[in-house]
């Protein structure tokens, strides 16, 4: 039971933090020069590594620019709401006017949460077992590389960095 309920939270992170790049919302989005206008590029690797067919490539590009046209008012009201957070900070305003901005910053994105979580649903109806497994396995080897990366800065090891101090 406890495996079953990881693996399911492995999955949704995973397909959480990718559908993240899918809607334009993490990593530079579709306009990142990596994946190309349109998600191209990101579509080119799934379709290697995930063994995808032609027909599930079509269906993810449609469902990858079907949720960023949905999402643009959203991901718009995130970017207004963070400029408003930062004018308040630097205006010094009171607590209340910031409480507010960080009620609706906390109601975007549980919105946008939920938007990935539709499309999480809708990528598991184009994708199989064997290659959502696939993709949870890339994502898991993907987070370790970067976990590794975070323990250094700039080639130097933070934690004898920090034995001076």
């Amino acid at each position: 039971m406890k495996k079953t309920l990881i693996s399911g939270l492995a999955l949704l992170g995973m397909l959480g933090a990718g559908l993240a790049l899918a809607d334009g919302t993490m990593g530079g989005g579709q306009d990142h020069p990596s994946w190309g206008k349109d998600g191209g590029k990101k579509l080119e690797m799934m379709q290697k590594k995930l063994d995808l067919t032609d027909d599930q490539v079509s269906k993810l590009k449609e469902l990858y620019q079907g949720q960023k046209d949905a999402n643009k008012s959203l991901r718009e009201r995130l970017k207004a709401d963070m400029k408003s957070l930062r004018d308040k900070v630097d205006a010094k305003a009171s607590d209340s006017d910031l409480k507010s901005v960080l009620d609706s910053l906390s109601q975007d994105r549980q919105d946008l949460q939920a938007a990935r979580q539709r499309m999480a649903d809708k990528m598991r109806g184009i994708l199989t077992p064997t290659q959502q497994a696939k993709m949870v396995l890339a994502m898991g080897d993907r987070a370790k590389g970067m976990k590794k990366m975070k323990g250094h800065r700039h080639g130097v090891d933070q934690e004898s960095d920090t034995k001076g101090m």
